[in-house]
């Protein structure tokens, strides 16, 4: 009786295994949708990669339109009024 209720119990094991298999073969997708997600996902990837860099360009861009300007102005200024070593202040 034991051996019966041992080898039933393997047999529907086995069983439910194999059923177990033949869902996971079914739920597997195409391969050819598998390519077009992987596609898609570099397109995704891409543009906001794309995106990300032309905003930090377009910031370094606006820094460097700004600051090159001032920097000329801040030397030109201490260039003209600048100390030649003859005004020395003497308390």
């Amino acid at each position: 009786m034991e051996v019966f209720v041992a080898l039933s119990c393997y047999t529907l094991y086995i069983e439910n295994r194999k059923n177990l298999e033949v869902v996971r073969m079914n739920n597997q997708r195409p391969m050819f949708i598998n390519i077009l997600l992987v596609v898609l996902l570099f397109l995704v990837v891409g543009s906001l990669f794309s995106a990300v860099v032309g905003i930090v360009g377009s910031l370094l861009w606006l820094a460097v339109k700004i600051l090159v300007p001032v920097a000329i102005i801040v030397w030109l200024v201490r260039t003209i009024s600048g100390n030649n070593g003859n005004c020395r202040r003497r308390y």
